[in-house]
Protein backbone atom coordinates (compact mmCIF):
# COMPACT_ATOMS: atom_id res chain seq x y z
CA UNK A 1 0.00 0.00 0.00
CA UNK A 2 1.39 3.25 -0.55
CA UNK A 3 -0.11 6.82 -0.18
CA UNK A 4 -0.76 7.72 -3.92
CA UNK A 5 -1.60 11.48 -2.56
CA UNK A 6 0.87 13.20 -0.16
CA UNK A 7 -1.59 15.53 2.31
CA UNK A 8 -0.97 18.64 2.37
CA UNK A 9 -1.57 21.36 5.23
CA UNK A 10 -4.22 23.97 5.80
CA UNK A 11 -2.23 27.87 5.10
CA UNK A 12 -5.59 29.16 6.53
CA UNK A 13 -5.78 28.51 10.45
CA UNK A 14 -8.82 26.40 11.50
CA UNK A 15 -9.58 24.81 8.03
CA UNK A 16 -8.99 21.91 7.09
CA UNK A 17 -6.04 20.31 5.06
CA UNK A 18 -5.71 22.11 1.33
CA UNK A 19 -4.83 18.53 0.08
CA UNK A 20 -6.96 15.86 1.27
CA UNK A 21 -4.61 12.23 1.06
CA UNK A 22 -4.78 9.48 -0.72
CA UNK A 23 -3.67 5.81 -0.64
CA UNK A 24 -3.83 2.98 -2.95
CA UNK A 25 -3.82 -0.63 -2.06
CA UNK A 26 -1.33 -2.69 -4.87
CA UNK A 27 -0.94 -6.24 -6.59
CA UNK A 28 2.13 -7.90 -6.32
CA UNK A 29 2.71 -6.44 -9.88
CA UNK A 30 2.33 -2.57 -9.21
CA UNK A 31 -1.60 -2.37 -10.14
CA UNK A 32 -4.02 -1.67 -7.68
CA UNK A 33 -6.16 -3.77 -6.21
CA UNK A 34 -9.77 -2.94 -8.22
CA UNK A 35 -11.46 -6.36 -5.97
CA UNK A 36 -10.40 -4.63 -2.72
CA UNK A 37 -13.05 -3.46 -0.56
CA UNK A 38 -11.58 -3.16 2.49
CA UNK A 39 -11.57 0.03 5.13
CA UNK A 40 -8.41 2.30 5.37
CA UNK A 41 -8.09 4.28 8.93
CA UNK A 42 -5.97 7.42 8.91
CA UNK A 43 -4.05 8.39 12.43
CA UNK A 44 -1.14 10.96 12.94
CA UNK A 45 1.84 8.01 13.05
CA UNK A 46 3.98 11.45 14.20
CA UNK A 47 2.34 14.27 16.47
CA UNK A 48 4.77 16.42 18.01
CA UNK A 49 2.04 18.92 19.30
CA UNK A 50 -0.28 16.34 20.34
CA UNK A 51 -2.75 17.67 18.35
CA UNK A 52 -6.01 15.71 17.18
CA UNK A 53 -7.14 14.64 13.82
CA UNK A 54 -10.82 15.33 13.01
CA UNK A 55 -13.57 14.92 10.37
CA UNK A 56 -14.09 10.70 8.51
CA UNK A 57 -10.64 9.05 9.65
CA UNK A 58 -11.96 5.94 7.68
CA UNK A 59 -12.65 5.65 3.80
CA UNK A 60 -13.96 2.94 2.06
CA UNK A 61 -11.68 1.19 -0.67
CA UNK A 62 -13.12 1.65 -4.14
CA UNK A 63 -11.27 0.14 -7.04
CA UNK A 64 -8.22 -0.34 -4.66
CA UNK A 65 -8.26 3.50 -3.62
CA UNK A 66 -8.99 5.15 -0.35
CA UNK A 67 -9.78 8.98 -0.64
CA UNK A 68 -10.29 10.83 2.34
CA UNK A 69 -12.40 14.39 2.19
CA UNK A 70 -12.54 15.99 5.38
CA UNK A 71 -9.60 15.47 7.86
CA UNK A 72 -8.29 18.47 9.61
CA UNK A 73 -5.68 18.54 12.72
CA UNK A 74 -5.81 20.92 15.44
CA UNK A 75 -3.93 22.76 16.96
CA UNK A 76 -0.93 23.03 14.27
CA UNK A 77 2.12 22.55 14.25
CA UNK A 78 5.43 21.53 12.05
CA UNK A 79 7.06 17.94 10.60
CA UNK A 80 3.27 15.85 11.11
CA UNK A 81 2.92 12.51 9.60
CA UNK A 82 0.20 10.53 9.18
CA UNK A 83 -0.64 6.83 9.21
CA UNK A 84 -2.98 4.75 7.07
CA UNK A 85 -3.97 1.47 7.84
CA UNK A 86 -5.96 -0.69 6.07
CA UNK A 87 -8.21 -3.50 7.07
CA UNK A 88 -10.65 -6.07 5.81
CA UNK A 89 -11.71 -6.52 1.92
CA UNK A 90 -9.25 -9.49 1.48
CA UNK A 91 -5.92 -7.27 2.36
CA UNK A 92 -3.14 -10.04 2.78
CA UNK A 93 -1.25 -10.05 4.64
CA UNK A 94 -3.65 -7.85 7.15
CA UNK A 95 -3.10 -4.83 8.05
CA UNK A 96 -1.16 -3.12 5.86
CA UNK A 97 0.24 0.38 6.51
CA UNK A 98 1.88 2.82 4.64
CA UNK A 99 2.85 6.71 6.46
CA UNK A 100 2.89 9.83 4.70
CA UNK A 101 5.56 12.45 3.87
CA UNK A 102 6.11 14.94 6.91
CA UNK A 103 3.53 18.38 6.75
CA UNK A 104 3.07 21.43 7.83
CA UNK A 105 -0.31 22.93 9.87
CA UNK A 106 -1.87 26.18 10.48
CA UNK A 107 -4.61 24.72 12.49
CA UNK A 108 -3.69 26.31 16.41
CA UNK A 109 -6.09 29.17 16.65
CA UNK A 110 -8.99 27.61 15.83
CA UNK A 111 -11.25 26.88 19.49
CA UNK A 112 -14.27 25.78 20.78
CA UNK A 113 -16.71 28.60 21.91
CA UNK A 114 -20.71 28.18 23.52
CA UNK A 115 -22.53 29.14 21.00
CA UNK A 116 -25.72 28.49 23.32
CA UNK A 117 -25.58 29.02 26.87
CA UNK A 118 -26.72 26.08 28.69
CA UNK A 119 -29.72 26.13 31.41
CA UNK A 120 -29.78 22.83 32.81
CA UNK A 121 -33.01 21.44 34.78
CA UNK A 122 -33.89 18.28 37.30
CA UNK A 123 -34.46 15.09 35.60
CA UNK A 124 -38.12 15.08 36.74
CA UNK A 125 -39.06 19.02 35.63
CA UNK A 126 -37.67 19.90 32.39
CA UNK A 127 -39.66 22.86 31.95
CA UNK A 128 -37.41 25.66 30.94
CA UNK A 129 -34.31 23.31 29.81
CA UNK A 130 -32.24 25.25 27.00
CA UNK A 131 -29.72 23.17 25.57
CA UNK A 132 -26.06 23.94 24.95
CA UNK A 133 -24.54 23.99 21.96
CA UNK A 134 -20.82 24.29 21.30
CA UNK A 135 -19.40 25.22 17.88
CA UNK A 136 -15.55 25.38 16.50
CA UNK A 137 -14.39 28.79 15.67
CA UNK A 138 -11.67 30.70 13.68
CA UNK A 139 -9.53 32.90 15.29
CA UNK A 140 -12.31 35.85 14.07
CA UNK A 141 -15.04 34.01 15.48
CA UNK A 142 -16.14 32.72 12.39
CA UNK A 143 -17.75 29.18 12.53
CA UNK A 144 -15.87 26.04 11.15
CA UNK A 145 -18.79 23.32 9.64
CA UNK A 146 -15.66 20.80 8.63
CA UNK A 147 -14.46 20.80 12.17
CA UNK A 148 -16.54 17.82 14.10
CA UNK A 149 -14.32 16.81 17.01
CA UNK A 150 -15.79 15.21 20.24
CA UNK A 151 -16.94 17.62 22.71
CA UNK A 152 -17.48 16.21 26.54
CA UNK A 153 -19.04 18.32 29.42
CA UNK A 154 -18.00 18.45 32.97
CA UNK A 155 -19.42 20.16 36.14
CA UNK A 156 -17.08 23.05 37.21
CA UNK A 157 -18.91 24.95 39.84
CA UNK A 158 -20.93 22.65 41.85
CA UNK A 159 -22.46 24.27 45.12
CA UNK A 160 -24.41 21.32 46.17
CA UNK A 161 -22.32 18.52 45.18
CA UNK A 162 -24.83 17.37 42.09
CA UNK A 163 -24.40 15.53 39.27
CA UNK A 164 -25.80 14.13 35.76
CA UNK A 165 -29.00 11.99 35.80
CA UNK A 166 -27.65 8.53 33.78
CA UNK A 167 -29.80 9.05 31.05
CA UNK A 168 -27.73 12.66 30.05
CA UNK A 169 -25.38 12.13 27.27
CA UNK A 170 -21.91 13.52 28.03
CA UNK A 171 -20.20 12.95 24.67
CA UNK A 172 -21.59 14.72 21.38
CA UNK A 173 -19.82 14.32 18.05
CA UNK A 174 -20.17 17.54 16.41
CA UNK A 175 -21.68 17.85 12.94
CA UNK A 176 -21.51 20.96 10.75
CA UNK A 177 -18.32 22.17 13.68
CA UNK A 178 -21.21 22.22 16.31
CA UNK A 179 -21.98 20.11 19.28
CA UNK A 180 -25.74 20.13 20.75
CA UNK A 181 -25.67 18.63 24.40
CA UNK A 182 -29.56 18.05 23.93
CA UNK A 183 -29.96 15.37 26.43
CA UNK A 184 -28.03 17.36 29.87
CA UNK A 185 -29.88 16.83 34.05
CA UNK A 186 -28.89 17.49 36.95
CA UNK A 187 -29.26 15.54 39.95
CA UNK A 188 -29.49 18.37 42.77
CA UNK A 189 -31.07 22.06 42.37
CA UNK A 190 -28.96 24.91 43.06
CA UNK A 191 -29.93 28.94 43.02
CA UNK A 192 -28.97 32.11 44.10
CA UNK A 193 -31.56 32.42 46.67
CA UNK A 194 -31.58 30.86 49.61
CA UNK A 195 -34.99 29.36 51.42
CA UNK A 196 -37.16 31.82 52.15
CA UNK A 197 -35.61 34.87 50.00
CA UNK A 198 -38.66 37.13 48.60
CA UNK A 199 -38.72 39.55 46.55
CA UNK A 200 -38.66 41.75 48.66
CA UNK A 201 -35.89 40.65 50.88
CA UNK A 202 -33.89 39.43 47.57
CA UNK A 203 -31.30 37.00 47.30
CA UNK A 204 -29.04 37.02 50.40
CA UNK A 205 -25.52 36.37 48.76
CA UNK A 206 -25.20 32.63 48.66
CA UNK A 207 -22.81 31.60 45.37
CA UNK A 208 -25.57 28.46 44.72
CA UNK A 209 -24.98 27.74 40.65
CA UNK A 210 -23.84 26.14 38.34
CA UNK A 211 -21.03 26.34 35.69
CA UNK A 212 -20.38 23.78 32.96
CA UNK A 213 -17.00 22.79 30.73
CA UNK A 214 -16.72 22.26 27.02
CA UNK A 215 -13.56 20.47 26.42
CA UNK A 216 -12.27 18.38 22.88
CA UNK A 217 -8.64 16.93 22.16
CA UNK A 218 -6.56 19.67 20.78
CA UNK A 219 -8.91 22.09 22.11
CA UNK A 220 -8.80 24.56 25.24
CA UNK A 221 -11.63 24.32 27.23
CA UNK A 222 -14.77 26.50 27.67
CA UNK A 223 -16.80 27.28 30.65
CA UNK A 224 -20.56 28.22 30.64
CA UNK A 225 -21.82 30.84 32.09
CA UNK A 226 -23.50 30.55 35.50
CA UNK A 227 -26.93 29.43 35.73
CA UNK A 228 -29.15 27.75 38.38
CA UNK A 229 -31.35 24.81 38.82
CA UNK A 230 -34.85 25.45 40.65
CA UNK A 231 -35.90 23.18 43.20
CA UNK A 232 -38.66 20.61 42.50
CA UNK A 233 -41.95 21.48 44.87
CA UNK A 234 -43.89 18.75 45.56
CA UNK A 235 -47.10 18.97 47.80
CA UNK A 236 -46.69 16.00 50.56
CA UNK A 237 -50.00 16.13 52.15
CA UNK A 238 -53.44 18.01 50.25
CA UNK A 239 -55.63 20.82 52.50
CA UNK A 240 -58.30 19.68 53.43
CA UNK A 241 -61.50 21.73 54.67
CA UNK A 242 -65.39 21.74 54.69
CA UNK A 243 -65.74 24.16 51.71
CA UNK A 244 -63.73 24.31 48.87
CA UNK A 245 -62.08 27.75 47.73
CA UNK A 246 -59.65 27.88 44.04
CA UNK A 247 -57.12 30.04 44.23
CA UNK A 248 -54.99 30.57 41.18
CA UNK A 249 -51.60 28.46 40.67
CA UNK A 250 -48.57 29.74 43.11
CA UNK A 251 -45.57 29.90 41.78
CA UNK A 252 -42.22 30.03 44.03
CA UNK A 253 -38.16 29.76 43.58
CA UNK A 254 -36.22 28.69 46.61
CA UNK A 255 -33.11 26.61 47.96
CA UNK A 256 -33.31 22.93 47.88
CA UNK A 257 -35.78 22.81 51.16
CA UNK A 258 -38.73 24.08 49.12
CA UNK A 259 -41.01 26.98 49.44
CA UNK A 260 -44.24 27.95 50.90
CA UNK A 261 -47.44 29.68 49.18
CA UNK A 262 -49.53 31.42 51.22
CA UNK A 263 -53.40 30.85 50.73
CA UNK A 264 -54.90 32.51 53.43
CA UNK A 265 -55.34 35.64 51.50
CA UNK A 266 -57.59 33.64 48.83
CA UNK A 267 -60.30 33.51 51.91
CA UNK A 268 -63.47 34.99 52.15
CA UNK A 269 -64.44 37.02 54.89
CA UNK A 270 -65.29 34.48 57.59
CA UNK A 271 -63.48 31.73 56.37
CA UNK A 272 -60.66 30.14 57.98
CA UNK A 273 -58.16 27.46 57.44
CA UNK A 274 -58.73 24.55 59.41
CA UNK A 275 -55.73 22.47 58.35
CA UNK A 276 -53.30 23.37 55.76
CA UNK A 277 -49.48 21.60 54.86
Amino acid sequence: MVVSTQPVGNTIKGRMLDVQPAVTVLLEDGRPDVSNSGVVVASLGVNPTAASLNGRTEAQLFNGVATFTDLAVYPGGQDFKMTFTAMGGGVTPEPLEAMSDAFFVAGQEARLKIITQPRITLDADRRGAVAPVVGVVDEVGEELPMANPMVTVSVTRNPNAGSFTPPSVLSVAAEGGRAEFGSLWLTRAATANEPGATTETGARGYDQVYTLSFAAAGFAPVESQEFDVSPLVQVSQQPSSDRVVTVPPVWCEGGADGCTGVIANYLGAGHVVRNAM
